[in-house]
């Protein structure tokens, strides 16, 4: 019964103090947010997967698409771009494409230091996109069959995302 009468009177207390405190009104310049998320699926068969040590283990057949899905961030002063793709996990190689790619389009809108790039760490999608030694056996090499659709869907994010600010 003592926490029930404790509870009214901090909620009367509270219904009191906002009644008596102004408006704030509008708390600066809106953020602007954008959403994206585009099919980022590789070759449906005869590729090698991410992260498997067999090189005879290869893809033969689509599951389920593999997806890329993007979030943009605008204060008003600066942008900030968070991807997270269906992958093993972003290659060196990977994101200095991706960023190419993304310069070519928008000039100096996107750069390395506004655009964070994540993978969901899934073994479902391609190998062939790193530069590192030990990936490179295991996945027979660079595969551009592989990279081209990560990069192209990431960067086709961005084409839901044109937020103006």
């Amino acid at each position: 019964h003592l926490q029930n009468k404790v509870f009214k009177k901090a909620f009367k207390e509270s219904v009191k103090l906002s009644v008596l405190l102004p408006d704030p009104g509008p708390l600066g310049e809106p953020y602007l947010i954008g959403v994206g998320r585009a099919d980022c699926t590789g070759p449906p068969a005869e590729i090698p997967l991410m992260g498997y040590a067999n090189p005879q283990q290869m893809a033969a057949g689509i599951h389920t698409r593999l997806y890329s899905r993007a979030f943009i961030i605008d204060d008003g002063s600066r942008r900030v771009v968070f991807v997270t793709a269906d992958v093993g996990m972003i290659s060196q190689r990977l994101r200095l494409e991706v960023l190419q790619v993304l310069k070519e389009k928008y000039g100096n809108l996107y750069r390395q230091d506004n655009v964070v790039l994540s993978g969901t760490h899934t073994h479902c999608g391609p190998a062939g996109y790193f530069q590192y030694t030990l990936f490179m056996i295991t996945s027979k090499g660079y595969i551009k069959a592989s990279i081209e659709p990560l990069v192209n869907g990431i960067v086709k994010d961005k084409d839901f995302l044109k937020i103006d600010g």
